[in-house]
This record gives structure tokens, sequence and C-alpha cells, in this order.
């Protein structure tokens, strides 16, 4: 195993694009808990050995760690893990690092989660949203999951999806 190489751009690339750079460089096995996006995918990702592994990703993104839909939907995605194959799950929450580890330790979550604190990448996959709850307005994650080929194109897109839908519409596109 070794560590992803950063492209010389990778300051200008879009998040998806930096997924596709490390799909068609490496073949993605797995990504820690971190502080960004670009650091999950350049940095703290071990490759697999098989560049043309056929990996696919699931980045799904809830809006905060330990509530009862997002221990919902981060619990159902564990469940199936048996029935996804290689396939890779990254959960994006605005939370910060230490309180997702805590939740990936409390619900022993089989797959790492990513803290995107300035909402960055949210906003790049265009799920950062304004929002409206008893009379308030504000901005927030709308929860979203999008399905990720080798190629790095999105092959499926699941905007304001439900946290007990997630993990079917996962098993559902997997099944073809």
């Amino acid at each position: 195993m070794s560590l992803l190489q950063a492209p010389d751009n990778v300051e200008e690339l879009h998040p998806a694009d930096v997924l596709r750079w490390a799909f068609d460089t490496y073949g993605v096995e797995h990504v820690a808990v971190t502080t960004s996006f670009e650091d999950a995918v350049l940095a703290h990702l071990a490759v697999s050995a098989d560049p043309a592994a056929d990996i696919v990703l699931l980045v799904y993104f809830y809006p905060r760690a330990d509530t009862p839909g997002c221990t919902q939907q981060a619990c159902g995605l564990r469940d199936v893990a048996g029935q996804i194959g290689d396939t890779v799950i990254i959960g994006i929450s605005p939370d910060k690092p230490a309180a997702l580890a805590r939740f990936r330790e409390k619900y022993s979550l089989n797959f790492d989660l990513l803290s995107d604190v300035d909402h960055s990448v949210a906003e790049a996959y265009g799920v950062w949203k304004e929002k409206k709850n008893y009379g308030k307005t504000y901005m927030g994650i709308e929860r979203s999951a999008f399905l990720i080929g080798a190629d790095g194109k999105i092959r499926n897109a699941w905007y304001k999806i439900s946290p007990k839908d997630t993990p079917v519409k996962l098993l559902e596109a997997l099944a073809g």
C-alpha cells in the first residue's frame, strides 16, 4: 500500500476531478477521517495494488452526526456492507473531525467520514442549500447521495434522499 501523490494542479481541480484522477491513477481502497476532501483523496487514501480495479464510490452528505436521521442513514449503510462488494462509502458533513470520529466509533461504522466544516465540498456538489425550520432560515446540508463510477462520472444522484432510502437506492443501483 502507498499514499497518493497529488497532481500538480490539485488546487484547481473540482472534487469530482480529483476523484477521477485518483481512480484513473490508482484505484481507491480506503479513506480516513480528515478535515478536507482534498486531504482525504490526496493524502489519506490507501491504494490497492491493482490500478485497473473497478471501484465504485458512494459519496453521501448528511446534516449532522449522531442525530436520529443521520444515525439511521449511517447504520443502514453499515448494515449493507456485505452486499456492496468493493464499493467505497464516504459520508460528508459539516461536523468537526472529532465529532465524526466519535460518531464512527459509537456506531461501529465500517466506512469513513469526512469533515467539510467550510462546506466547500457540499457547495461543489450543490447540496449546501437554504433551509427553513421552525420559522428560521439558515444554510445547511440537503441530504443527498452520489454514486460515482471508476471513471469518475456520477452514475446516480439522489437529492433530498431519506435516511432509510439511502442503502436501498445504493443496492438497487449496484444491482443494475
